[in-house]
């Protein structure tokens, strides 16, 4: 597994939290649960009475503290969403209650330590609190504060209890917690050290502070990394692609930009298929087709604010087009595992790559440049396109160099091979943005049905790739009906690779594995629709160039590899640091009479 493929997995830890009363009922579940085992072991008997105690002891001593510490955080924080300050307060329940269920089981096997053991447990919940707090809700240095409330709230409410009890006075107790809390602290910062190195020499910014900002931006969507990327990015030439249609009732554009749509969320390029899609639709009019050019991360916009430089070469190109009555042929290769579609319309090559059902990953700039260089044989405009329309879960762009390439181009020319029967052209639109695909972004699923003599669909989903089986089931679909039709119709599933979706759940959302119910349906809709409005078109094709701030191949490879370092160093320096400040508190509390 490479660099890129452990940074990447990451992500997979990323999850959506159940709605607050659902959480609630998990807090007060968690402290009965933890209650009847804490109060059956000291007992030594399981019985209803014993299971009644240790419920209304679990309540007592884990949830009431748990809630209360959440409560006055939330109303002293209302921006902070509730359902994310119970989570946290469940989790920080739930270790000092494994802890009380430790030091039960110490006490009940006459082993000593057993009171420590609990202290232990507080101090692991404060700087849960106070990680949390700080860091991925972004609070700084109030975190101090409410970490300390919490335990304070603990503590009161182990002292009040009378079926635990201490083997000390209040204020020893009390001593005791801090001191562990204190040496949780230390180690904490410890760790900071160690993880904050290697990203602060490398990109210029700390471990912790990237965390911080990644957090901002996965639970509020603000932006404030961007200005990290802005600072290491730099200008690269890249190119626009624009093949658009006038009929009598609609326009229809398909833009090609040379950059990647992510990393994710709402930053960088991530929402450019819905952001270029809204602009030049309110601009022009009609329906906006934006594909994804073969290109990879290493073409990220640094900055949302760079979707203005696509449109100021998109407004360049458009004025110089010239439309004539479109005439088009659809034209079909194969090579190895690597298929071709090539559109043509007068005089551009529209050529787009598959390998489905292998993975269809991202393909290289060099090597789409050199597609064009071998369209442009035949055509006077060549744009490329990667349909990105099977997702594998392998993480494997296409390099320069790679056998794939050398497939790509075969394919190509096989198809550009065979002869082109250029015909009038009628084409048809139609649009859906289902409701309730988390796997869909905002600029939705749009098919455009071509009449080239013979019928042929191209279906784009604004979504970060499709299964092979998925792709084959809306493939279906749309023969399906055709068939009904009494007419042989073609179909390719494209998709745009949206990094917009990319915000839980990991950073593979291919739709078909993340939603898809509502989808096959949609692109029906939209292949009706786009039959109904068939007409003859005009066609103009540009292809110009445009310079853009993106994150670069140096700065791309430099941050997934300093990434996979931190996590390295924290796989081994966490743990080792967790055991050692455990043991150091157990050694403390100790001398501590």
């Amino acid at each position: 597994m490479g660099s890129a493929e452990r940074a990447v997995n990451l992500t997979k830890y990323f999850m959506s939290l159940p709605r607050a009363r659902v959480l609630w009922l998990y807090l007060a579940l968690v402290g009965m649960i933890f209650g009847i085992a804490i109060i059956s072991i000291r007992k030594g008997e399981v019985g209803f009475s014993s299971a009644v105690e240790g419920m209304a002891t679990g309540i007592f001593l884990i949830t009431v503290p748990a809630l209360l510490s959440a409560i006055t955080f939330y109303i002293v924080r209302r921006e902070i969403v509730l359902r994310r300050v119970i989570f946290l307060s469940l989790v920080a329940a739930a270790v000092y209650g494994s802890f009380y269920i430790a030091g039960a089981l110490l006490e009940r096997a006459g082993m000593p330590l057993g009171n420590e053991v609990v202290f232990v447990g507080f101090g692991l919940a404060f700087v849960t609190w106070f990680f949390i707090v700080g860091t991925v809700f972004g609070l700084g240095k109030t975190a101090f504060l409410f970490s300390l409330l919490q335990l304070c709230y603990n503590a009161a409410f182990l002292l009040a209890s009378r079926q635990i009890e201490i083997e000390q006075d209040w204020l020893l107790a009390i001593l005791k917690m801090y001191f562990a809390s204190f040496l949780f602290l230390v180690g904490l910062y410890m760790l900071f050290f160690l993880i904050n190195a290697p990203m602060k020499r490398n990109i210029g910014v700390k471990s912790t502070d990237a965390i911080s900002m990644f957090a901002a931006q996965w639970l509020n969507r603000e932006k404030d990394l961007e200005e990290t990327f802005e600072e290491m990015g730099e200008e690269v030439e890249t190119l626009l692609g624009v093949l658009c249609f006038e009929g009598k009732r609609q326009k229809t554009t398909f833009i090609v930009p040379y950059v990647h749509f992510g990393p994710f969320g709402n930053l960088g390029g991530s929402e450019f298929p819905k952001i270029l899609a809204q602009r030049i639709g309110k601009q022009e009019g009609g329906e906006v087709f934006v594909f994804h050019g073969t290109c990879t991360h290493d073409f990220n916009p640094v900055a949302g604010t760079e979707a203005e430089k696509i449109m100021q070469a998109y407004e360049f190109e458009r004025k110089k087009m010239k439309f004539s009555p479109a005439k088009g042929a659809i034209l079909e290769g194969k090579s190895g595992d690597s298929g071709a579609l090539c559109l043509l319309v007068n005089d551009c090559a529209f050529a787009s790559f598959t390998r489905a059902p292998k993975t269809t990953e991202d393909v290289n700039f060099a090597i789409g440049r050199s597609l064009m260089n071998v369209a442009g044989r035949y055509a006077k405009t060549a744009i490329v396109v990667d349909e990105h329309n099977s997702e594998t879960g392998d993480i494997a762009s296409v390099e320069p160099g790679s056998p794939i390439a050398f497939e790509m181009e075969d394919a190509l020319l096989d198809a550009l091979s065979k002869k082109a029967d250029m015909k009038k052209m009628r084409l048809g639109i139609g649009r859906k943005n289902p409701v309730g695909e988390p796997a869909i972004g905002g600029n939705g699923i749009k098919v455009a049905l071509f009449d080239v003599g013979k019928l042929f669909a191209y279906v784009v989903i604004d979504s970060n790739g499709v299964t092979p089986e998925f792709r084959s089931e809306l493939i279906e679909t749309v023969q399906k009906w055709g068939r009904g039709k009494g007419q042989k119709i073609g179909c390719e599933v494209f998709t745009t690779d949206t990094h917009e979706i990319n915000n839980v759940q990991g950073v593979l959302n291919p739709i078909g594995k993340r939603g898809g119910a509502k989808t096959a349906d949609a692109v029906l809709e939209c292949l009706l629709s786009a039959y109904a409005n068939l007409e003859e078109v005009k066609a103009g094709s540009a292809l110009g160039r445009m310079k853009i701030e993106v994150f670069g191949s140096r700065q791309s490879i430099e941050m997934v590899a300093t990434i996979s370092s931190v996590v390295a160093i924290a796989r081994i320096a966490a743990p080792t640091i967790l055991i050692g400040t455990v043991v150091a508190i157990l050694w403390g509390l100790t001398k501590i009479k």
